[in-house]
């Protein structure tokens, strides 16, 4: 069994931390694992389709969060239709990250830790969602978003004014 403690349920229930999600990504999670063989699957979220960014950090994975932010951010400012393109392709990869990070933490847990009642309480601490840093990375999106705004009104402003002038 300790082989694939990854595939006991509380231990999923646990790390996934919120209930009325667990459904959802245990059946994501069954097509990243078909009888003990990794695989790339395609499984759709939208949360991940309008800001993948912030779904990872709220689901953990940070340092996958702040690379697609920066991947976005470029690809949205200097390919345009390209950014919705790859957030497409990240709504449908994105789940699979939350699955590589779960298999981590559970590998570490099962190094540590040999009580079953341990071991739940440990996912549950590992795993679960970081709302202070949904919350911020909407924060961070927004002020984004209101400067990239703010930059071309005063742009095409600054370009009626010249236009007009001559």
């Amino acid at each position: 069994m300790d082989e694939k403690l990854y595939r006991n349920l509380d231990i999923l229930e646990a790390y996934i931390g919120t209930p009325e999600k667990f459904q959802w990504y245990e059946k994501a999670f069954d097509k990243y694992d078909v009888n003990g063989i990794e695989k790339i699957a395609w499984n759709w979220s939208w949360y991940a389709f309008f800001s993948t960014p912030i779904y990872l950090l709220y689901r953990k994975c940070y340092i996958a969060g702040i690379i697609f932010w920066i991947l976005q951010f470029f690809t949205n400012i200097y390919y345009g239709f390209t950014g919705v393109i790859l957030s497409i392709i990240l709504a449908g990869i994105a789940p699979m990250l939350v699955f590589k990070r779960y298999k981590r933490v559970v590998k570490q847990i099962q190094e540590v830790e040999s009580n079953p009642n341990l071991r739940i309480e440990m996912a549950r601490d590992l795993g679960g969602v970081n709302k202070t840093a949904r919350n911020l990375g909407i924060i961070f999106q927004i002020t984004l978003l209101s400067s990239l705004l703010l930059s071309l009104i005063l742009y095409f402003g600054t370009m009626a004014s010249i236009i007009n002038y001559y």
